[in-house]
């Protein structure tokens, strides 16, 4: 069975999660502070963040 196509992104285009890493915490600073640790890896960053 193939992957359902990706997620639509409202303000562009579609948005490709394949191999992506979720950044997931309730401080700012520990997100910036993961993306920069993680950042070497190559990989998308996605942060999850509250509305």
């Amino acid at each position: 069975m193939p992957a359902p196509p990706p997620a639509a992104d409202p303000a562009g285009p579609p948005l490709r999660t394949e191999g992506a890493l979720l950044l997931v915490d309730d401080h700012e600073d520990n997100l910036f502070a993961l993306e920069h640790a993680l950042a070497p890896l190559g990989r998308r960053l996605l942060r999850a963040h509250q509305r």
